[in-house]
């Protein structure tokens, strides 16, 4: 449990209404024309709209100064502009309503500066469609200017997959001239209709319409041939307002807490999703969410971990930073008081190897050392004493250390010889050295050689021997040690019928192994669905198959709930729901995997 192996982004915050203004030409090569009016401060002057590099060439600012990638007002003053981009040569028409456009791919992005996102548009949001004729026509038609005769009840517009009707008794005729003298004449005419879309999330998505039109003049049967040639998308009104589309979650690491989880992504940043009542998520606040939500404030991280109530992340320079509860000091950062945005845990550099306990955390120094701060009551920080520490102390009689994993209340570590050692609670042999007594210093677990990987539950540990068998030891009350009993035990025991196994993860009262095959295994108890097998009839005192799961390259456990990455990079999750922690939008316990979700931006 607890356990993983291993821009700031700018928003343009107008102070007035906003608009946002997509139009598309329909069936063709598309210009698509951005606006964005209001009036700001100058620091959001030069950012107003944001474009990728490689459409420098095909953007045109209007009542705005190109500046590189974004158009915008070169002013040090306040402004109130309305900075328009045109963007040509585009066929967005291609593209299913589903994409998901961004910088890598070519397409164009408005980004904010200081404030919410102007595409979040709600009340008046609407299309509307300008019907053209043209052609020659008699005096009479002329001369009696075109009335229309609708030769359908109703055009449709669909948008992005939402679809709403415009009845064309509601169509305004725009009237030709009168006649002129001339026997004949070309004219130009257009029929405006608009419908009332609703409240949802404008994009960049193509807007078709369909529906017939034909006109008929009062004195004979001459008439044009009438079409939708354009459809102009508009939103108004507070921004913020309709939430953004939902897409899968993509990540390279993910660690399950109790009742939240953490991921990393491509570009090295955390999501959270889950409880949030200490701010464990580190997004700012202490609302729970059900999806997906950015930690801040640190940014290049390679790993994640994830306690009780706290949660800690490693970045590439080998610094470890950390969030949430902290009544224990479990953040290290010299103080008690629990924050909802990353803290430095201080003292530390150099690391490569995470973990989170309870109310305790660890930390794996490129030396070889382990590091611990928060909770001691019951010696998991390693250091001889049962005397909490809010900074990093160092865990005695450990030394070329190469993985560590955090339990409840108690530690791992694996050494580069292939042993494992344990101290802190020993209450149901923990610690795997025969015994019943904790010990605050570390103790060799007996009767394992050729270790290759270890993870720590609430009260059981797991571990992965050279030969791809798993082993287990400690608390058995609910057959989380997958030896087909129930019997609690401070010696390890094989988990039967596993082989190949790569990775193995512990939650509080259940078990999980990845084989090499993409195949992920679970035992123990089930009565949120934990084992993933569509059931929460029974627990299994074996390991079960976890269905609907292939190609799984990294799992994780929380509490009662667990996260599995497949090949193409989504996130799943399985287990209890009660906080969100399973991250699709819902508060609902599942016994089969579902994706995390994500905002679309």
């Amino acid at each position: 449990m607890l356990d993983t192996h291993h821009e700031s982004k700018e928003c343009w915050n107008p102070i007035e209404r906003r608009v946002f203004d997509l139009r598309i030409a329909v069936g063709m090569a598309s210009v698509l024309v951005v606006t964005l009016t209001g009036s700001g401060s100058a620091a959001t002057a030069k950012n107003a709209l944001k474009f990728s590099e490689s459409l420098k060439d095909k953007v045109v600012c209007s009542n705005a100064v190109n500046l590189g990638t974004r158009c915008g007002v070169n002013t040090a003053d306040s402004f109130s502009v309305a900075a328009k981009m045109s963007l040509t040569g585009v066929d967005i028409s291609q593209f299913d309503p589903n994409t998901v456009f961004d910088f890598s791919i070519g397409n164009v992005h408005v980004s904010n500066l200081l404030g919410d996102d102007p595409r979040y548009t709600k009340g008046k949001t609407s299309a509307s469609f300008s019907l053209s004729e043209s052609g020659a026509k008699s005096k009479a038609a002329v001369y009696q200017k075109i009335r229309v005769k609708w030769s359908t009840k109703q055009l449709t517009v669909t948008v992005k997959g939402k679809t709403s009707a415009l009845a064309t008794s509601s169509l305004v005729p725009i009237l030709a001239n009168t006649f002129d003298g001339s026997p004949s004449r070309s004219i130009n005419t257009a029929i405006v209709g608009t419908i009332d879309l609703g409240a949802f999330h404008v994009d960049f998505y193509p807007v078709t319409a369909t529906g017939n039109v034909s006109t008929q003049n009062v004195l004979g049967k001459d008439h044009g041939v009438w079409q939708i040639s354009t459809v102009k998308l508009k939103g108004s009104g507070a921004p913020g307002t309709a939430p953004p589309p939902l897409i899968p979650l993509r990540a390279e690491m993910i660690a399950g807490g109790d009742s939240h989880s953490l991921a990393v992504t491509s570009n090295s940043v955390v999501w959270a999703w889950g409880n949030n009542d200490d701010g464990e998520l580190g997004n700012g606040g202490e609302s729970d969410s059900a999806v997906a939500v950015q930690a801040g404030g640190v940014s290049n991280v390679v790993a994640v971990a994830g306690g009780l109530a706290h949660s800690l992340a490693m970045t590439s320079a080998g610094k470890v930073w950390a969030w949430g509860n902290n009544d224990e000091g479990e953040l290290g950062n010299g103080t008690d008081t629990g924050t909802n945005t990353p803290v430095r845990v201080v003292g530390l550099s150099d690391a490569i190897s995470i973990s989170a306990g309870n109310y305790h955390s660890l930390a794996l120094l490129s030396d070889g050392t382990v590091w611990a701060w928060g909770f001691n009551g019951d010696g998991q920080l390693g250091n001889g004493t049962i005397t909490l520490s809010n900074t990093p102390v160092q865990a005695v009689g450990l030394s070329n250390t190469v993985a560590v994993a955090a339990g409840g209340y108690h530690s791992l570590a694996l050494a580069n010889d292939n042993t494992v050692w344990a101290w802190g609670y020993n209450g149901d042999g923990e610690l795997g050295n025969g015994a019943i007594t904790d010990s605050y210093t570390a103790v060799q677990v007996v009767g394992l050689g050729n270790i290759t990987a270890i993870a720590a539950g609430q009260f059981h540990n797991l571990v992965i021997a050279d030969s791809g068998t798993v082993w287990a030891w400690g608390f058995n009350g609910n057959g989380e040690l997958g030896d087909g009993t129930t019997n609690t035990t401070g010696f390890a025991v094989q988990v039967v019928g596993l082989s190949n196994v790569v990775s193995v993860a512990a939650g509080y009262f259940h078990s999980l192994a990845l084989l090499n095959n993409g195949t992920v295994w679970t035992w123990g108890i089930n009565d949120s669905g934990q084992l993933g097998n569509a059931s929460v009839a029974d627990n299994s005192l074996i390991p079960v198959q976890v269905v609907g799961l292939s190609n799984v390259v990294v799992i994780a456990a929380g509490g009662s709930h667990n996260l599995a990455i497949v090949s193409n990079g989504t996130v799943w999750a399985w287990g209890l729901n009660d906080q969100g922690q399973l991250g699709n939008n819902t508060s609902q316990s599942t016994n089969v995997p579902v994706r995390v979700l994500v905002p679309a931006f």
